[in-house]
């Protein structure tokens, strides 16, 4: 198996790569660049080859590397990787190897995240591969922490060099890496988690959504739609009272009142009667932008501004009063005359059926022709 990686690995590897890249806003990649077993000892301090405890091993160590991508807190395990991992890759037999002789070693190894939280921890695994990994042993395990700042973008990504040391107890091996941290494209910021490019409408602010997978725009206060494209309707539930028209503004709405009412709603009534239109003591009676004089016994008009001048009638003998404005005239009987019906008079006769006229004490009195009777001799006598 030695110089070659098998079909299956190197799938799952690829596989690996591709998938945690689905939901990313950003990179970690990593250059290995040298790696130092001198003495081609395991991790127990045993040649790779033997279970004897030597100075100096003869055989060399196939070595194979996995690279853990995880958070800074994390365990010092290779069975759980926050941000992926690659691996076990290659199988090596130089005790000094220079990577970028290696085909499989020739680009960066790439881990993807949704938000950079500006450190993480990178743990690498090396094994001498005999066969299966079942079968293998662990020759040294590696770790550093990864600080610095997202770069805006690949191409201006600056590289990091480290040289890092095993953690076996005989001679532990060196690695010699580099790191860089950027932002994948459409994405900016200390943890490009912000949209290079805000696409949002009306003001929205483009952030990532994790549970989406996708860029979100969060929309401000009366705007909704992916986009934030929409004005929400702020008339749709009606607000404006009273047949008032509701207008659309952006989170509020305008109501035009019809006449007769006020408020924000329309919900007001105007009243009327505030500026007391009604006179001489009469009741004002408010409507929808009117109102009614309830007047005083003894006043009429609109506004209850006429006294009636004939309320207390001062037509005499029965005479109809009329009433104009301020003043009055009386519509008399026949037999009276006079500005209020007060003289009695037999010219012209009031009497009826050539009946005799003859005034007496202020009024008159008739003497019917044989045949009628009444006060006006106008009753015709009936056998």
């Amino acid at each position: 198996m030695k110089g070659k990686v098998s079909y299956w690995l190197l799938s799952m590897v690829i596989f690996m790569k591709i998938f945690t890249t689905l939901d990313a806003t950003g990179k970690i990649a990593v250059r290995l660049t040298s790696f130092k077993n001198e003495n081609y000892f395991d991790f127990n301090g045993y040649c790779c080859e033997s279970t004897r405890w030597m100075t100096s091993c003869t055989q060399s160590c196939d070595s194979a590397f996995k690279l853990c991508f995880d958070t800074a807190l994390g365990f010092d395990t290779l069975s759980y990787c926050a941000y992926g991992s690659v691996g076990y890759i290659g199988n090596i037999p130089d005790r000094y190897i220079t990577f970028r002789d290696h085909s499989l070693f020739s680009k960066p190894f790439k881990a993807s995240f949704t938000t950079w939280p500006g450190s993480s921890k990178l743990k690498i695994g090396v094994i001498d591969r005999d066969g299966s990994l079942a079968d293998s042993d662990m020759v040294d395990y590696l770790w550093t922490f990864i600080i610095t700042k997202a770069a805006a973008s690949e191409s201006s990504a600056p590289w990091t060099s480290r040289l890092i040391k095993g953690t076996r107890k005989r001679e532990p091996t060196t690695l010699l890496l580099e790191f860089a941290v950027y932002c994948d494209p459409g994405w900016k910021g200390a943890d490009c988690n912000e949209c290079a490019v805000n696409h949002c409408k009306n003001g929205g602010t483009c952030s990532y959504n994790s549970a989406k997978r996708q860029k979100h725009c969060t929309c401000p206060v009366g705007y909704t739609g992916t986009l934030c494209e929409v004005s929400i309707d702020d008339c749709a539930s009606r607000p404006c009272l009273n047949g008032g028209t509701c207008y659309d503004n952006v989170n509020s709405y305008t109501c035009q009142c019809p006449r007769g009412f006020k408020g924000t709603n329309c919900e007001i009534n105007i009243d009327d009667c505030a500026s007391s239109p009604c006179k001489y003591g009469a009741t004002c009676i408010d409507g929808v932008h009117s109102y009614t004089c309830k007047c005083a016994s003894g006043f009429l008009g609109r506004h209850c501004e006429n006294f009636d001048l004939c309320y207390f009638n001062p037509c005499k003998n029965g005479a109809k009063c009329i009433d104009n404005t301020n003043s009055y005239s009386c519509q008399c009987r026949e037999g009276f005359q006079g500005s209020r019906c007060e003289t009695a008079t037999c010219t012209p006769n009031p009497c009826k059926n050539n009946s005799y006229c003859q005034l007496k004490g202020g009024t008159y009195e008739c003497f019917c022709t044989n045949g009628y009777y009444g006060t006006q001799c106008e009753l015709k006598v009936t056998t």
